[in-house]
């Protein structure tokens, strides 16, 4: 009996040493994937709250209208979004991945710790999203706003319906070119960045980065 009670130990010993080395292989290439891609561990709540006023405008173009613009398209200060949107297609929805969000964040900070504002003060877009490892960068879109509503800090939901209602209803963009990111098809990720600095110019400081695959 003592035999079998030593062949099980020595069994079990060897078993959970294999296990134990497949563990310290496999656990560089676990970190890897969970601190990259569309791994959900690390977005924040601001971040989480974008994707989905985001999602709601591409998947429900006609809802997103009445919801967020008709009281703007009565007092005629939508800029003609409330029709766009009724007439818009849905189209599917993003999804956020980690190294677009680290290439929007680094650069909404960046916008503000330097009192800047544009897609080409510290590189371009697409320049930016490689240095954080992602090749498939397919738009941007910044924005920034003083007033509280824009304060993700203090209230993340109320500030990503704000900032891409800003989007959306572009006023004073020709072109309106963020109305036209966030319906765009062709984008398959997302990444967000905020900042938020009292001594810049405008405080709170958002990038969206869109990514094709």
């Amino acid at each position: 009996m003592l035999e079998i009670f030593e062949y099980l130990c020595d069994n079990m010993f060897m078993k959970s040493k294999r296990y134990f080395n497949l563990f310290v292989v496999l656990l560089p290439f676990c970190l890897l994937v969970a601190c990259s891609g569309n791994s959900p561990l690390f977005y924040t709540d601001f971040q989480k709250a974008m994707l989905e006023e985001v999602n709601f405008a591409r998947t429900k173009p006609a809802e997103y209208a009445e919801q967020r613009l008709k009281s703007y398209f009565d007092s005629g200060k939508d800029n003609g979004a409330y029709t766009y949107m009724k007439a818009h297609s849905a189209v599917p929805a993003v999804e956020l991945q980690n190294q677009l969000c680290s290439a929007a964040q680094k650069y909404a900070k960046y916008m503000a710790a330097h009192n800047k504002f544009g897609h080409n003060e510290n590189g371009s877009p697409s320049s930016r999203c490689k240095a954080e490892g992602y090749n498939n960068y397919s738009g941007e879109n910044i924005a920034a706003g003083g007033w509280e509503k824009y304060n993700a800090e203090t209230d993340f939901k109320k500030a990503a319906e704000a900032f891409v209602l800003m989007f959306i209803v572009d006023e004073g963009v020709p072109g309106v070119g963020h109305r036209k990111n966030i319906m765009n098809g062709i984008h398959k990720k997302l990444g967000v960045g905020f900042y938020r600095y009292e001594k810049s110019k405008y405080r709170n400081y958002v990038v969206q980065d869109f990514g094709s695959f």
